[in-house]
């Protein structure tokens, strides 16, 4: 991110071409300073918005340099928020965004209210935490499948269960013949797919999971907080690459992995039993049936005011015939006021922003890098947040050229178009 591009040759996947941005035909004005942008925050759409940036980048009239550090969703959070020890050089100014696959903590939340600055959440990409195995094909149930549900899979995690052959596992799966230990692979320390995975256990089987989730795994014989990661059992894997490398290499092994990456390395998913009894695989249309569902029934996930806390609020569990249990939203994190930030950096933030979300550059991109498109209704969701946030006053936004309506265009004409003047 943020490397330098070349401009002549630039590459622009078939479905991108039809935008046509601002074309590589109108050269960079060189006498323009170069416009910085800066975000930081969760791994997994990094590619995405890498992406995103090095278009605008090559497709801009104007200079820009845009990067995205992807340092995890907590360290986002952390970077939009400021450090607590004012002896840490750190500008939160310096992060245009933030962005993570988990709402704002509540203590964030709270940092920034006490701060008397608001920010909002904006929904860019629907993912989910697939749980896989590597049991023989041969020795799974009469239906093909691996089924369980959400105690049994707590129960495994908490080490109460340690083999295949268990009978709350057989139940679920007659004609099941794997009769190994389980091994069990988890995460080496705290990221947003542990989160998901071990609040989706708290929340659907809190009797079966008893270590809570997100920052805390219980606590010791002090009553001092366990810190997420002190697993009781189960062997330590550094990122979704580690876990995924465990299950090909081990057999009866279990693991959770972010849906996109485990489809993408060809890995068996676990069928788990959703809200309405059935036992589902993550698919697109189960990922995105819970975010259809969740948008439509009213504020219970997404609340109708963008600058409401988050916290709490999840797509685990949802209702539906083939909704997938362990979905997650991906958010930008963004400050309603911007006003007193650069003009360019505001004006390409929420170009950036604008991209990510749309249905015909944004969302193809999340589609390629393991998401699922967003529903129509949340795209219309985050498009009203981002109509939140105050800009400043002498900002000029950019607009999206076609070959019919470019910079050229008559400025009567892009206004009657609702196009923007830069």
């Amino acid at each position: 991110a943020g490397a330098k591009v070349d401009h002549n040759t630039c590459p622009l996947p078939a479905f991108r071409k039809m935008l046509s941005l601002v074309a590589n035909a109108l050269a960079h004005d060189a006498s323009k300073p170069v416009t910085v942008m800066a975000g930081s925050g969760t791994t997994n759409p990094r590619r995405m918005f890498w992406e995103t940036m090095e278009l605008m980048q090559c497709m801009a009239k104007e200079p820009l340099h845009l990067t995205y550090r992807a340092v995890g969703s907590s360290t986002g959070q952390k970077e939009f928020v400021g450090p607590d020890d004012k002896a840490v050089k750190y500008d939160s100014k310096m992060q245009a965004f933030g962005a993570g696959d988990i709402p704002m903590s509540e203590d964030n939340f709270n940092a920034l209210k006490e701060a008397n600055r608001t920010m909002l959440h904006v929904p860019i990409a629907i993912g989910a935490i697939g749980v896989f195995h590597s049991i023989p094909k041969d020795e799974l149930g009469d239906d093909g499948e691996l089924n369980l549900d959400a105690c049994t899979l707590g129960e495994i995690y908490m080490g109460t269960i340690t083999r295949w052959d268990d009978e709350r596992i057989v139940k679920q799966n007659p004609g099941m013949t794997a009769a190994s230990k389980i091994f069990v692979a988890h995460r080496v320390k705290g990221s947003s797919s542990t989160s998901g995975f071990t609040e989706y256990l708290e929340q659907t089987a809190p009797t079966c999971w008893t270590l809570g989730g997100h920052k805390e795994f219980g606590k010791d014989k002090f009553g001092k907080a366990l810190p997420q990661g002190d697993w009781p059992t189960g062997e330590p894997k550094e990122g979704s690459g580690g876990m995924s490398e465990y299950l090909e290499k081990r057999a009866y092994a279990i693991a959770y992995i972010d849906y996109g990456h485990g489809d993408d390395a060809g890995l068996t998913a676990i069928a788990l039993k959703n809200q309405d009894g059935h036992y589902v695989v993550p698919t697109p249309k189960g990922i995105e049936d819970a975010a259809t569902f969740a948008i439509k029934e009213g504020d219970d996930v997404y609340p109708k005011d963008p600058t409401d806390s988050f916290h709490g609020r999840n797509l685990y569990g949802i209702e539906g015939k083939d909704t997938y249990p362990i979905v997650m939203t991906t958010y930008i994190y963004l400050a309603q006021d911007y006003t007193k930030r650069a003009a360019d950096t505001a004006a390409a933030t929420k170009a950036f922003v604008e991209m990510v979300i749309s249905p015909k550059i944004g969302q193809p991109m999340a589609v390629e890098n393991g998401f699922v498109a967003m529903p129509q209704e949340l795209v219309e969701y985050s498009k009203a947040a981002l109509g939140k946030v105050e800009w400043p006053a002498d900002m000029q936004e950019y607009f999206f050229e076609t070959e019919d309506k470019t910079a050229f265009t008559k400025e009567t004409t892009r206004k009657e178009e609702g196009m923007l003047p830069r």
